[in-house]
């Protein structure tokens, strides 16, 4: 890794030769940008340089670009890299200032413009929707370089608005509105040096010979499919489409360009790449641009229903009230809170106290976009990027996990009323969900004065329950009601009938999860008749009349409250491990292999039998703090032709180091 092999001089051969073949180096004192000369027998060795690295057979892309670059020496993308021993010097320098750092790199809004939306469509400042939520839904990369605005960062949100702890008016806080993140080690204490780990710097690596091939074929052999595949492997590892097909060939130049700047961002390419090309002008030369962030009081617009379904999807007999197909890019939060310590709900912990060892956050949930315009929530839970220690004695030995979770009622924290649903209602969720051993991920309803009154759990997946029996894969849809003889909460009122026998894997494709409740005819204010679902069809019912009164309270209380139309929370939340006892137990026992985990979630629905609309939320009370965002002239460059030959500052950085222009170049 540290020491040049035959793959580190073919990787240098290749990026010699592809230099050479470039406009610059064809006729190096012509500074003519308009003159762009080209010999496409120099194209040619180029392309042939860098498919003799290829061709070794012995190098391949990591799976992670946002673990790549964190002390991962032990990895068979880099062809040769410079190793450094652990300091926390790095981090001191480019840290965001209230985390100790004095934020010495601030990368541009040159930059991260250039990073795509996570559909392949380029971001835009003319578009509404980019410019009002410029950090979302964008490219991977993007978030795995830059520490942008509110990004988590040592469990806290990084504040690069003006006026907040990272943000303009703080002493060496960043310019430009961002930080670097790429090779910043996040676990290093910077007070006490703790934690600190080696870093690498590559100086060769796969990806670039990749795009190197694929810059020199589409010179002097524009049709061939290689550039395509090439460039699409780049793109592929780091979650983004295939790029367009039918490209011509100034288009895919541009395109492998967009590709080697964001791909290869901090790496030392651009500033030569954007010589060689003959592009200085446009780049170097042009004003160097950051984002003002304000945060602002922002008024709530009223939310009736978020979206319709077609006809045909609304069960017979139903109609449709509300729900969330999870079309936005980002979660709606006045349909959903989200658990976590980075979050205004909090919750981090909820459920450690009962065995859980998962530590809820922002992140781990997203909107993701699939095929045929499938638009869907996912949770992802991880044992990679330090999870804290679970809390729970009993399970405090067990490696933690980060998982995500949603919450109707915790929409009230983000400004809006909280969400809830009717009493007599039909709630509905396609999901395509993991049936692992102690991974029981779901959704559930709670009653509004709390789980002790009422909760329904429209699925759940105890594989330890039921791995050794003849019917392995089962549903457990569980029905929790206040018992009035006892005073407590009755635990599976619904009996063993609550247990359904799958004939599929879940994890495998989306099925449709849930509970309906409706009034029982004999006594409509006093009783109900719950009935659990699975892709439409009963699968156990419960009469709460068959039991007396002894059932009845999350009813007679709803009722009496004025409640009927704002009952039930739904919850979804990715729950990891639980005690042996009841039936959970913990991933590591039957795979410690196993890191990674998501729930998806297509949509969730809710229905009444009266054609009713949802209840228009009260205004907030209070003013949520929202951020805006607009571009900034940070500093003003010029670019003299001379300078191709002259050594001056990326245009992707603002170095903090007083560098001035020499006015004599």
């Amino acid at each position: 890794m540290g020491r040049a092999t035959k793959g580190a001089a073919l990787a240098l051969k290749s990026r010699v030769l592809l230099y050479a073949a470039s406009p610059l180096y064809l006729d190096w004192q012509n500074f003519s940008e308009s003159d762009l000369p080209s010999d496409m027998e120099k194209w040619k060795a180029a392309a042939q340089a860098a498919k003799d690295v290829i061709d070794l057979g012995i190098y391949s892309l990591y799976g992670s670009y946002a673990t790549l670059f964190k002390n991962n020496f032990q990895n068979s993308e880099f062809i040769l890299m410079r190793r450094y021993g652990n300091n926390s010097d790095f981090e001191k320098y480019n840290f965001p200032v209230s985390y100790g750092g004095v934020g010495g790199i601030n990368p541009s809004l040159n930059l991260v413009d250039s990073y795509e939306m996570k559909d392949g469509s380029y971001f835009s400042w003319e578009n509404e929707e980019n410019a009002v939520r410029p950090q979302f839904y964008r490219d991977d990369r993007l978030n795995a370089t830059i520490l942008l605005n509110d990004s988590v960062w040592k469990s806290t949100a990084v504040e690069n608005w003006d006026g907040g702890k990272d943000g303009l008016g703080v002493t060496n806080a960043t310019k430009t509105g961002f930080y670097l993140k790429k090779y910043l080690n996040e676990d290093v204490n910077i007070q006490t040096g703790g934690g600190s780990q080696g870093h690498i710097w590559p100086l060769f690596r796969l990806a670039e010979i990749y795009l190197n091939y694929a810059e020199a074929l589409n010179e002097y052999d524009p049709e061939n499919a290689d550039i395509a595949e090439y460039v699409n492997r780049v793109r592929s590892r780091a979650g983004q489409p295939n790029l367009p097909s039918g490209l011509t060939q100034d288009e895919m130049r541009e395109r492998i360009r967009r590709e080697r700047r964001v791909e290869l961002a901090f790496e030392e390419h651009r500033s030569w790449d954007v010589r060689r090309w003959k592009i200085a002008q446009e780049t170097l030369g042009g004003d160097l641009l950051g984002l003002e962030i304000t945060r602002k009081n922002q008024a709530r617009r009223a939310v009736t229903r978020n979206s319709v379904i077609p006809a045909n999807e609304v069960p017979e007999g139903w109609h449709y009230y509300d729900g969330d197909e999870f079309n936005d890019l980002v979660i709606n939060n006045s349909y959903w809170g989200q658990y976590g310590s980075d979050t205004p709900v909090g919750n981090s912990q909820y459920g450690q106290p009962t065995g859980n060892i998962q530590t809820y956050r922002k992140k781990q949930i997203t909107i993701e976009k699939g095929s045929g315009g499938l638009s869907f929530a996912r949770i992802t839970a991880t044992k990679d990027d330090n999870p804290p220690a679970p809390t729970l004695s009993t399970a405090s030995t067990r490696e933690g996990w980060w998982s995500g979770a949603l919450s109707s009622r915790d929409t009230d924290k983000y400004g809006y009323q909280g969400k809830y649903y009717p009493l007599h209602s039909r709630i509905e969720i396609r999901a395509k969900i993991p049936y692992i051993y102690g991974i029981w991920m779901g959704p559930w309803c709670r009653h509004y004065a709390g789980a002790s009154v009422a909760e329904l759990d429209i699925e759940e997946f105890f594989v330890k329950e039921f791995e050794n029996t003849a019917s392995p894969r089962r549903l457990s849809q569980a029905l929790h009601l206040h018992d009035n003889k006892t005073g407590n909460l009755g635990i599976n009122v619904n009996g063993y009938g609550r247990h359904t026998v799958l004939d599929f894997d879940p994890g495998a494709d989306f099925h449709t999860y849930g509970v309906q409740v409706d009034p029982d005819p004999v006594s409509p204010d006093k009783h109900a008749i719950i009935s659990y679902l699975l892709d439409g069809k009963v699968t156990n019912t419960f009469k709460t009349i068959d039991y007396d009164d002894r059932y009845n309270t999350f009813i007679t209380k709803a009722i009496a409250e004025g409640r009927e139309k704002r009952t039930w929370d739904i919850a979804i939340t990715g729950q990891i491990g639980g005690k042996n006892e009841n039936g959970i137990g913990y991933p590591e026992d039957r795979n410690a292999n196993l890191r990674n985990v998501s729930m998806d979630v297509d949509w969730v629905r809710v229905f009444t039998r009266d054609e009713t609309e949802p209840e228009i939320p009260e205004k907030p009370e209070y003013p949520v703090e929202k951020f805006d965002y607009s571009r900034a002239v940070v500093e003003k460059r010029v670019f003299d032709s001379k300078m191709y030959w002259y050594p001056i500052p990326e245009s992707e950085i603002l170095q903090l180091k007083n560098w001035k222009q020499n006015p004599g170049w």
